[in-house]
């Protein structure tokens, strides 16, 4: 009997919404054009990725960047063209991260894609 192949997706978690869109579009794409596969969250399986769970994902990534924002003094997001470094709260005055924090991911986004705009 054949082993079933593992093929398995991992998203950055600097990933911004537009990203999490993406990769569960993708997956979703994959899961309809082939029959047999399957997603597993953990060891749960899933049919597909809903907008309740992409909805997660963007509000597990906003949360885990706004909590290294909050409590880290320099915070590097690692991109796969370039990184880009946010300084935290030892080096800025009290700012919500809640406004600086969509202002860093979009120029983080947009230097990770300068190259190919």
């Amino acid at each position: 009997m054949e082993r079933p192949q593992t093929l398995s997706f991992w998203l950055s978690p600097w990933a911004v919404e537009t990203d999490v869109q993406l990769y569960a579009d993708f997956v979703n794409a994959v899961l309809a054009k082939h029959k047999r596969a399957r997603l597993y969250d953990k060891y749960a399986p899933l049919k597909s990725l809903t907008d309740e769970n992409v909805q997660q994902m963007i509000k597990e990534r906003k949360l885990y960047v706004k909590r290294l924002f909050t409590t880290k003094d320099v915070i590097t997001m690692v991109g796969i063209n370039d990184d880009y470094t946010i300084m935290g709260a030892l080096l800025l005055p009290p700012i919500d991260p809640d406004i600086v924090l969509p202002n860093e991911q979009r120029a983080f986004v947009k230097k990770q894609w300068k190259s190919y705009l």
